[in-house]
């Protein structure tokens, strides 16, 4: 009985004190649920997973954003003698609802941003001599990317040679690297890029001859407006949530998690068992009763 309700305890300080940690991320993070659990592979830069990159089966924090809130790109933090940089590269990392649709959210890194330079007074798209902005209601003639040569600029050529192509079924390869030729963007946004996808940014028509993702009603993914972003990334918690991954019935599940953060999780958590049960072990050496020792410490608990 006594060992029952030292257990009931147990049970309910841990319940305790996980919904302690979780208030207390929420009110540091700014968002609920505070974490996000990453299913794909798309932001490695290890096949065996690293610290401080982002890895299949990591947790990670969800940092609000708002009006304030400043986002670096990839292409402004490039060139600079001390880039702004987060899990292992420079620019932000941020987490968006694919065209403000549902569906499971994607973690990337904010490649570019596209901003709207000049814009004429047309009321409509037949008005327009530009591109037209049925969202916003707006006729944008020229376009500006920060961090780049392109300003003030009718449509976007750019290239990014330390940024790779590499063929496969996304992609056929005409140049060796990120080419955006006589790009029109759509509308203002990011464009997004995962470190692990060599030149396939999310957005179709954007890089040449990559065709992009899709949102959760199998339509292309576009720029990412302000009001489709969820979150930006912060700290990472490695390997904890390959847990949650086991028991998912859609997405990759638990498949993309490398063998060596199985094995790093579970080297943690015999690490942790042996700390929090270190009590009972020196007393069951010191009394040299390894049964009773170990009974009677769990009881007095």
């Amino acid at each position: 009985m006594v060992a029952r309700s030292a257990l009931g305890r147990e049970l309910l300080g841990a319940v305790a004190l996980i919904a302690l940690l979780i208030t207390g991320l929420a009110l540091w993070t700014g968002t609920m649920p505070p974490l996000v659990v990453v299913e794909s592979g798309s932001m490695m830069h290890s096949d065996s997973g690293e610290i401080g990159a982002i890895d299949p089966g990591d947790l990670v924090l969800l940092m609000e954003i708002d009006d304030k809130t400043i986002i670096h790109t990839y292409v402004e933090e490039r060139m600079r003698s001390n880039p702004i940089k987060q899990h292992g590269k420079g620019g932000d990392v941020i987490i968006y609802d694919k065209n403000g649709v549902g569906g499971t959210p994607i973690i990337h890194r904010a490649l570019l941003e596209v901003q709207a330079s000049q814009k004429s007074f047309a009321t409509s798209s037949n008005t327009c001599e530009g591109t037209w902005d049925s969202v916003d209601e707006v006729c944008i003639l020229t376009w500006t990317i920060p961090g780049t040569d392109q300003i003030d600029v009718s449509s976007v050529n750019l290239t990014l040679p330390e940024v790779t192509c590499v063929p496969d079924g996304h992609v056929m390869v005409s140049e060796p690297f990120l080419s955006i030729v006589d790009w029109t963007p759509s509308h203002e946004g990011y464009v997004t890029l995962g470190d692990n996808n060599d030149c396939r940014v999310d957005q179709r028509g954007v890089v040449v001859n990559v065709t992009g993702i899709l949102d959760a009603e199998y339509a292309p993914v576009q720029i990412v407006r302000n009001e489709w972003l969820i979150g930006s990334a912060g700290p990472e918690i490695p390997w904890l949530g390959a847990v949650k991954l086991v028991t998912m019935s859609s997405g990759p599940g638990s498949s993309e998690v490398p063998n060596a953060s199985w094995l790093k999780l579970s080297a943690s958590i015999a690490f942790l068992f042996v700390i929090t049960n270190l009590t009972p072990l020196l007393r069951l050496i010191r009394d040299g009763d390894p049964i009773n020792s170990v009974i009677d410490a769990w009881e007095e608990e």
